[in-house]
């Protein structure tokens, strides 16, 4: 699976999001039900990548990481592997590249990578279909 399938997937997911969700019911101290805390943190900074706040809230206001979560342990459960692989691949690259974690970069750094990611420029982190 590649990066535009991953945000496709991800993006299908966050369509549906209802806007009265917030990650305030959700500690940031805390892993959830699927993803770890880290794995999260990584998570909501991919979705405020792509569903940034404008003079709309973004991703981060519709608690779409904890959305995502319960999803994963409920009808969503066939893509638990995915996500985390390509979580992991994210902060691999991030790691290899720009020498921090993916949450540490900024946000034209995240998108830059990203793009280098969607345009395949990094086949050792390729998402994989089995993952």
């Amino acid at each position: 699976m590649n990066r535009r399938q991953f945000i496709s997937r991800t993006t299908v997911s966050l369509a549906v999001l209802p806007a009265v969700v917030s990650t305030a019911s959700w500690p940031a101290s805390q892993g959830g039900r699927f993803v770890t805390q880290a794995e999260a943190a990584t998570l909501d900074a991919l979705c405020a990548r792509i569903i940034p706040a404008d003079q709309h809230p973004g991703a981060a206001w519709a608690g779409a990481v904890l959305f995502i979560d319960r999803k994963l342990v409920g009808y969503r459960r066939e893509d638990q592997a995915v996500y985390r692989s390509g979580l992991e691949a994210i902060n691999r690259a991030s790691q290899v590249l720009l020498g921090q974690p993916f949450t540490a970069l900024t946000e034209e750094q995240q998108d830059g990578l990203l793009q280098r990611l969607e345009n395949g420029q990094l086949p050792e982190t390729r998402l994989s279909e089995s993952a």
